[in-house]
């Protein structure tokens, strides 16, 4: 009895000796667990920051792969790999989590943006398990059809043996008038049957539950989303992982914000597989699809848009990352990959608006929309049905930025790229937002031509978006507010393009801009709309009613903007009420206001170090009002700064700009020679009118080879004709007559000053330029002939050139007074008729404001 007893002792003696085991070990984690927060035992932060920062210091410098991060020896690494299998352990849906965040900005992490991706995480693998759901349930399906149409066939066939069998043994058994045998075969053969059936019934009973057994009732959940659906209370489980990765200090949180140090999630990103790649990116862009509200009409949804902007660019860079190398190594893109790209392309997109209209940071602005492009590129444009719309969409919003940027050739090739592509989808869908699509771009490049001066094909571009937007108010009942707010848009730069003109239309400007403000608009167009109509009350002289319409303006854009944010807008209004002083007199103030726009413009085009046309144009005002109150020293500061700009631009710009920043030089070096003669500085002044005097001849240079190497192209083939004519043959001629003019007209005024026991040398120069520029005025109206959509210009300059000829030559007229008043008759015939044409000719040295 006593040997009986020895095993079933040992084994009370060791199951008690488990269960204290493991009673200690529940009391001990019970203690740990419940600290409170602030406990320094909570804390389990193993390694300094500051080791994190060196590491990650020491592996630039060394070129260390980013996979060797997370292996290795050393502290770091083995503490954070310690780290993360605790968390891992303790809290799957913070580990998980982690890996998520890896993928997003370094800073600026909310708990927001934390609730965000856990839901994120929850609708995708519920997307994933129902997609393996069905799956398995299609392959299930096709496992049950074919194992029953075998197994129906096989239980069949037996069936049909037992009862042949039985049949033949039963006629043989007759034939031998057996009959025991057969009633022996009939009960066999009945049995036989009964087997049959009941073979047959019982495997179909076996199939339903194998059957069963292959389709789940509900879909496996895996821990995460158990733990989501579990409570049902994201922000319970936003607060967990926050506290868990803050306690574990690898998430850093000051003022509310989180942060991760980029070397940690360098590492993490770099410890995932290809499939955890792709899901966590999935993920991100899913969370960043809900939380990016943006509408550039509603202002309310930009402070949330800001918040996360950084985000959204780092995701889209990992995308794109994750797309080329993808394509390098010939493998299969995301799962949904033309949705997904394109999706991620729109994204980029709107951060690029973003960027662009409200932070003013246009070079941000264009990596984003250029990124987007580049994304859409990925795409299978048969797959991705709407690959074609975000391309158009894209190329639209480039074409804005390059124009803001100054780059007029880019953003009209962009523009037109749009045009081309909206056009075509309208052949296939003719749907009204197609329609809307395209007289966007209509208005955008109209726009640019404005920007560009070109008044006549602005106004075009400018029509047809109008025409095309009224045709549509028939047809089109919803979304009205946004189709008349387009339409304002449209009603304002035509206002801008009859207000331009030489002379300005001003009634007609002033009838589209009251239209303008009739309609249902933003408060930034209302803006822009009043700053418009108090340019038309200046050129009117009403300027206390500019004033108000100015001040309005200006209230309405620091409502959208914020009264300290520098904004391209409010620098344009400061610049107009500047302007407004100016021309009455009322210098202190214009002083001010110039200032306050110069201090916003170089902070708005920073990131060009202020070379800017727009910079350049407030340092000229200051100059000029400088000169007004006799302060000729400041005047030469401003003036000796924007040459600086000027000249910087003159080397990086296009030919289509250097025409406008040469008189822009021109000018500037006239200012520039007048403070020097002011301040007595006699060789800096004629060192002023030697530059000025270079500038013109190359410019004269510039003018000639351009046009000998139009000459040349039309010799090479009979269509190129028609590239220069008729209207660069007429702009030949008309640039031509002015240099005639002014030097005609400086010839006369010399003469007048100096008088005729003056110095002869000064009147000998101007008379040889000027029997030159006639001669080549001369050249020039041979080629252009008489062109009959421009009778007035050829027959004015036509008229110009002969009595300019015959006085010089002293035909007409002996007296020289007289000779001096028919050449300053005949300039001042020309420059009206000019004008009425609408180029722009000033007498005067000084710049217009605009």
């Amino acid at each position: 009895l006593r040997v009986n007893y020895i095993p079933f002792l040992l084994c009370v003696l060791i199951n008690s000796c488990l269960f204290f085991t493991m009673c200690i070990v529940y009391v001990g984690v019970f203690i740990v667990t419940s600290l409170p927060p602030h406990s320094p035992k909570r804390y389990r932060c193993d390694v300094d920051c500051s080791e994190y920062l060196a590491r990650y210091i020491k592996s630039e410098q060394i070129g260390c792969d980013n996979t060797s991060l997370l292996g290795g020896n050393e502290g770091v690494t083995s503490s954070l790999a310690l780290s993360l299998d605790v968390i891992q352990k303790e809290n799957l849906a913070a580990w998980e989590t982690l890996r998520v965040l890896a993928w997003i900005g370094p800073d600026n992490i909310t708990r927001k943006l934390l609730r965000s991706l856990l839901v994120a995480q929850q609708e995708h693998e519920i997307v994933a398990q129902k997609r393996l759901t069905e799956a398995g349930t299609m392959s299930s399906l096709v496992r049950e059809s074919n194992n029953s149409a075998k197994l129906v066939i096989s239980r069949l066939a037996t069936v049909a043996v037992a009862l042949s069998a039985a049949a033949l043994l039963l006629k043989s058994a007759k034939r031998k008038h057996n009959r025991g045998m057969s009633s022996a075969l009939i009960g066999l053969l009945a049995v036989a049957a009964v087997t049959a059936t009941v073979t047959v019934k019982t495997g179909e009973a076996k199939d339903q539950m194998n059957n069963s057994k292959l389709l789940p009732r509900e879909p496996i959940k895996s821990s995460l989303t158990r733990t989501l659906s579990s409570t049902g209370d994201v922000f319970e489980k936003a607060d967990q992982t926050w506290n868990i990765l803050k306690s574990f200090s690898l998430l850093v949180v000051k003022e509310g914000n989180g942060s991760i140090h980029r070397l940690l999630a360098q590492a993490l990103r770099a410890s995932q597989n290809q499939n955890e790649r792709r899901r966590n990116l999935e993920i991100c862009l899913r969370a960043l699809l809900d939380a990016w509200l943006f509408k550039p009409e509603l202002v309310e949804t930009w402070q949330d848009s800001a918040a996360i902007l950084e985000h959204v660019k780092e995701v889209v860079r990992h995308i794109f990352d994750w797309c080329k190398r993808q394509r390098i190594e010939g493998g299969n893109l995301m799962e949904s990959n033309s949705e997904v790209l394109v999706n991620t392309a729109n994204l980029s997109r709107e951060a690029g608006v973003f960027s662009a209209m409200v932070l003013n940071r246009f070079k941000e602005a264009q990596e984003s929309l250029q990124l987007s492009l580049q994304i859409i590129e990925c795409c299978n444009s048969e797959k991705a049905v709407n690959a074609a719309t975000a391309r158009a969409s894209t190329y639209h919003e480039l074409g804005r930025v390059y124009r803001y940027e100054g780059l007029f050739q880019e953003s009209q090739k962009a523009l037109e790229s749009a045009l081309d592509i909206r056009n075509e989808l309208t052949k296939t869908d003719d749907e009204l937002f197609r329609q809307e699509e395209v007289a966007s771009t209509l208005h955008e490049l109209g726009v640019l031509e404005v920007k560009k001066h070109n008044l006549d094909d602005a106004a075009n571009f400018l029509r047809r978006a109008l025409d095309l937007r009224r045709s549509l108010e028939q047809r089109k009942s919803l979304l009205k507010e946004n189709h008349e707010a387009a339409s304002t848009a449209t009603l304002h730069q035509l206002a801008a393009v009859y207000l331009a003109r030489k002379p300005p239309a001003l009634e007609i400007a002033q009838s589209l801009l009251n239209e303008a403000l009739s309609l249902k608009m933003q408060i930034g167009q209302r803006a822009a709309t009043l700053k418009q109509l108090a340019r038309v009350e200046k050129r009117w002289g009403n300027f206390s009613s500019a004033e108000r319409r100015l001040n309005q303006a200006l209230e309405l854009y620091q409502e959208l903007y914020g009264e300290e944010t520098p904004h391209i807008n409010v620098a344009a209004v400061k610049f107009q009420q500047g302007a407004l002083a100016f021309q009455q007199e009322d210098y202190q103030q214009a002083r001010g206001h110039f200032r306050k726009c110069l201090q916003t413009r170089k902070i708005v085009y920073g990131y060009l170090r202020g070379i800017h046309i727009e910079v350049s144009a407030v340092l000229h005002e200051l100059g000029c009002v400088a000169i007004a109150q006799k302060l000729f020293g400041d005047a030469t500061d401003m003036l000796t700064a924007e040459k600086e700009i000027l000249d910087q631009l003159t080397q990086a710009s296009h030919n289509q700009q250097k025409e406008s920043l040469y008189q822009a030089r021109l000018t500037n070096l006239t200012w520039l020679r007048k403070c020097a003669k002011e301040r007595g500085d006699e060789a800096t002044a004629r060192s002023f009118s030697t530059m000025r005097s270079d500038l013109k001849r190359a410019l004269n240079i510039s003018r000639k080879s351009c046009f000998s190497l139009k000459k040349q192209s039309s010799n090479s083939a009979v269509t190129d004709i028609a590239l220069i004519t008729p209207n660069a043959r007429v702009n030949l001629l008309q640039q031509e007559a002015i240099r005639s003019r002014l030097i005609a007209r400086q010839y006369a005024l010399s003469r007048i000053k100096e008088g005729l026991a003056g110095a002869t040398s000064c009147k000998d120069s101007l008379l040889s330029q000027l029997v030159t520029a006639l001669k080549s005025l001369c050249d020039e109206l041979q080629r252009c002939g008489n062109n009959n959509d421009h009778d007035d210009l050829y027959n004015g300059v036509l008229e110009f050139h002969t009595i300019i000829s015959k006085t010089i030559d002293g035909s007409v007229l002996q007296d020289h007074s007289n000779q001096n008043s028919t050449i300053l008759t005949a300039c001042d015939r020309l420059r009206n008729m000019l004008r009425e044409q609408g180029y722009q000719v000033v007498d005067s040295t000084r710049r217009n404001v605009k």
